[in-house]
């Protein structure tokens, strides 16, 4: 029987995960997807569920020296339905701060601002063309860059998931 429920657990963490699904904070899973020592089960895929925020709403997720950008759960959905997304050209540099593209809904556009510092060494060009990934999901497939960090030192100048949260709670 116990090794029923903890494969029923597993296998909620796992579709959680999977679907980007918001967990309460009094959700006993929370706390078991936190036991996993920041890593997520995706599909066959692991993934760092280890992010840092920018208070522009950016998301930086660093494996090596390598960190992938997005925006947060939260500005996509102030955003709305995104429609069009301008992004910047492979081996162009950003500086902390600085915006490097902008996205378009049907409600606004709001310009991306990088989170770190670095070179350029890819884009999601699924974006060109499907820019509605970034609503579908913010976290995962909807990711907009991915750049060489030039200083690493910058990442503990930005928010943790925890901070962010406590800071997105503060926001009207």
């Amino acid at each position: 029987m116990a090794a029923l429920t903890c494969l029923r657990s597993v296998s909620r963490m796992i579709n959680v995960a999977r679907f980007n699904t918001t967990i309460s904070s009094t959700t006993p899973f929370r706390h078991a997807l936190a036991s996993i020592n920041s890593r997520w089960i995706h599909g066959s895929t692991i993934l760092s569920a280890d992010r840092k925020y920018n208070d522009d709403h950016e998301w930086v997720s660093v494996q090596d020296d390598i960190g992938t950008i997005g925006v947060s759960k939260y500005a996509e959905e102030k955003l709305g339905e995104v429609v069009y997304v301008a992004l910047p050209d492979v081996s162009d540099t950003v500086s902390m701060g600085d915006d490097f593209g902008s996205l378009e809904s049907v409600k606004a556009a709001s310009d991306v601002f990088a989170p770190v510092s670095g070179e350029i060494v890819e884009i999601n060009s699924n974006l060109l063309d499907n820019p509605g990934l970034i609503n579908a999901s913010p976290l995962d497939e909807g990711w907009l860059i991915k750049v060489r960090l030039s200083d690493k030192e910058e990442l503990d100048k930005l928010m943790t998931e925890t901070e962010y949260e406590n800071f997105t709670a503060g926001l009207s």
